[in-house]
């Protein structure tokens, strides 16, 4: 009685429409990425997303700077919570066996949910993994270098340093640090 399952195409589903909800899934590895992002923008309102993928997306999302798996993802899942991953499968473990190892992955989303400016900042500051911030984020189009100087300065981040090295705090000051 406390289970409801939906039939539905999951890039379509209106995760939003279920506040409370637990979403658990086998993610297809191909759509994954995509997958992620619509949680994500729901995120606010999930009681918690737990879901199987690929072993090496699932370190992504768990991963935490400075290191060589913190980029796009590891940033967004801790944007919107916190996460870990709970059980590691072999290719063995299913039938046919896939030519890749899978994980579960439990996501806590926190209140706040993802914010768009942060989101935007993320994207911009791992565009270019190995840039400085400053070239990265003027690259993207994010905005004018001096607007860009002036968040930087605003968020006391470093022009310098590569996007690997900030935390999600970091990366949070640096949104704030964007004007509108």
């Amino acid at each position: 009685s406390r289970v409801e399952v939906v039939e539905a195409n999951a890039l379509d589903f209106d995760y939003g429409a279920h506040p409370g909800a637990i979403v658990v899934g086998n993610l297809p590895y191909q759509l994954s990425g995509a997958l992620l992002r619509r949680l994500f923008d729901a995120a606010h309102g999930l009681k918690r997303i737990v879901v199987m993928l690929q072993r090496e997306v699932a370190d992504r999302l768990v991963a935490r700077p400075p290191g060589r798996n913190w980029g796009i993802l590891g940033a967004l899942t801790a944007a919107v919570g916190s996460a870990r991953i709970v059980l590691k499968l072999p290719p063995g473990a299913f039938y046919p066996p896939p030519r890749v190892h899978s994980a579960v992955v439990r996501i806590e989303p926190a209140s706040a949910g993802l914010d768009e400016k942060l989101a935007r900042v993320i994207h911009a500051s791992f565009q270019g993994k190995r840039k400085i911030l400053r070239n990265a984020l003027i690259d993207s189009g994010i905005g004018p270098p001096d607007v860009i100087d002036q968040a930087l300065r605003a968020s006391r981040i470093d022009p310098r340093c590569r996007a690997e090295t900030l935390t999600i705090q970091a990366l949070r000051r640096l949104a704030a640090g964007f004007e509108g």
